[in-house]
């Protein structure tokens, strides 16, 4: 039995059927029937409207702090990609290789960025040319060839 595909709609077709309930021009059942969709997906598009209408009439101050934290996030990405390149420069062929020689230490929590619901900690990585120098310590040392026949 083949399995039926499910059903996907645009953003432009579950405004127009929100704004129908929303307005009251035909019931919430009346519009399901019309559209052969469940009253339950109905509903959930009416709720993520009505939360997305706040944000509709946010200040311009927060667009403002969002585009700062924005800039900021990117700077902070430039930053460490040249750290990384730097280290894959000096020979670091994978992050674990540099993360297992970099001393991490969690930012206080102060510090910490909230992203959809979830405390995400930031990470200082301070990058210590001099320990970069060095050849990385296999992971394994009974593993290391050298050890072995030596």
């Amino acid at each position: 039995m083949p399995k039926r595909r499910r059903r996907s709609f645009t953003p432009q077709f579950k405004a127009q059927v929100v704004l129908q309930v929303l307005a009251g021009l035909k019931s919430q059942a009346e519009v399901a029937r019309q559209h052969k969709l469940k009253p339950e997906l109905i509903n959930r598009w009416k709720d993520i409207a009505l939360e997305g209408l706040e944000s509709l009439f946010q200040g311009e101050d927060r667009r403002g702090q969002d585009q700062d934290r924005i800039a900021e996030l990117e700077r902070m990405v430039g930053r460490l990609t040249m750290e990384l390149e730097v280290a894959k420069k000096l020979g670091w062929q994978t992050s674990l290789e540099l993360a297992r020689i970099l001393s991490y230490r969690l930012a206080p929590p102060s510090q910490s960025t909230q992203i959809t619901g979830k405390t995400v900690v930031r990470m200082a990585v301070p990058v210590k040319f001099a320990i970069l120098e060095k050849k990385p310590r296999p992971c394994c040392p009974r593993r290391d060839p050298a050890r072995l026949h030596g």
